[in-house]
């Protein structure tokens, strides 16, 4: 349609394709959009230092009292990850910004962890690979158990479980036989229970450990290998995300957020259920981590990386037993049942 006086023409709306003068239409001022939508696609920003014009696939809904916000103004929860705007949310003592049931859940039962070393003494270049696993427990369980064990280094309510879920972190574990069994006993004996929890393992940061490194590392596995290994970032994504260049934050696969580990965030929960991937999921961070240890940071190309993440893995993942080795192992328990 035209106005035959001044020449000037309808415009449709970009979202929903309503025809309007040019001036009665509003241009998104997100930078990444820039799309001239009518009043009716149309939302200005609630914070009362901002009131930017965006579209409605742009705006953010806080999740408690439904005001649009721009991505400049959004905050979002540090637990649960929900959008919320500046007056739905609190700052606690650890300057994390949380929604009101994360922080109500954050003021509840909890013990800030307090980490040793397995390798106190010895100068810092000397130190061999740690590792430490965030055990997440969805739902109610008995909390007693996993806060005498010896391995545990603190804990604290999760907003992202269920109720009464908790998360356990343990202390900087070395790698060695004894620990592996006590770590494997503490899994065993945790419920298969909920579906919410993960189990993120943090690995020690050093000069030659990157996130690049790991990124390329998880790029390299097989869906089949990383299922395997209890990996979570070929399948569900949702907290894992796995993207070049992006790793920080608590949806991404690699977090380099932290100045002494390095978190992988794309493995699973941990329980009775996933206890036999543990073993196999730690030999392949310790390989890995030692493969980077011996070359200098830039001395690997990515498919380099790729290459020995992928037969690091097939070492380390349990081969499945043949028909004949199955046949034997049946003969072999037989025999033992009848000698008892």
């Amino acid at each position: 349609m035209n106005d035959q006086a001044t020449g000037t023409k309808h415009i449709p709306c970009a979202i929903c394709g309503y025809e309007q003068w040019p001036e009665d239409l509003f241009e998104c001022e997100n930078p990444a959009c820039g799309r001239k939508v009518c009043v009716g696609c149309h939302n200005e920003c609630s914070e009362w230092h901002c009131h930017n014009d965006i579209c409605d696939d742009c705006a953010y809904h806080c999740e408690y009292c439904d005001s649009r916000l721009c991505d400049e103004c959004r905050y979002a929860c540090e637990d649960c990850g929900d959008v919320l705007c500046e007056g739905c949310g609190y700052i606690d003592d650890d300057d994390c910004f949380r929604c009101r049931a994360c922080h109500d859940e954050y003021r509840g039962d909890r013990c800030d962890p307090v980490y040793h070393s397995p390798y106190e003494g010895l100068p810092w270049e000397t130190r061999a690979f740690t590792y430490g696993i965030e055990i997440e427990i969805d739902g109610p369980h008995d909390r007693e158990p996993m806060k005498r064990n010896a391995l545990i280094a603190g804990w604290c309510p999760d907003g992202s479980l269920d109720d009464d879920g908790s998360e356990y972190q343990t202390q900087p574990l070395a790698w060695n036989p004894d620990t592996l069994k006590a770590i494997n006993r503490l899994i065993e004996s945790i419920p298969d229970m909920g579906d919410r929890a993960g189990g993120h393992i943090h690995i020690k940061r050093t000069p030659r450990q990157s996130a690049a490194r790991w990124y390329w590392a998880l790029a390299g596995l097989t869906d089949q290998q990383a299922q395997a290994l209890n990996m979570r970032h070929t399948s569900q994504d949702r907290w894992c995300r796995l993207t070049h260049g992006d790793y920080s934050g608590k949806t991404v696969a690699v977090n380099d957020r932290h100045d002494t580990t390095i978190e992988l965030r794309t493995f699973g929960r941990w329980n009775h259920a996933t206890a036999p991937k543990l073993t196999p999921a730690l030999t392949w961070l310790h390989t890995m981590w030692r493969f980077f240890q011996n070359h200098p940071l830039y001395g690997l190309d990515h498919e380099d990386i790729r290459t020995m993440s992928h037969v690091a893995a097939r070492n380390a993942i349990p081969r499945p037993l043949t028909p004949a080795e199955n046949r034997r192992n049946a003969t072999t328990n037989k025999e033992s049942q009848a000698c008892a």
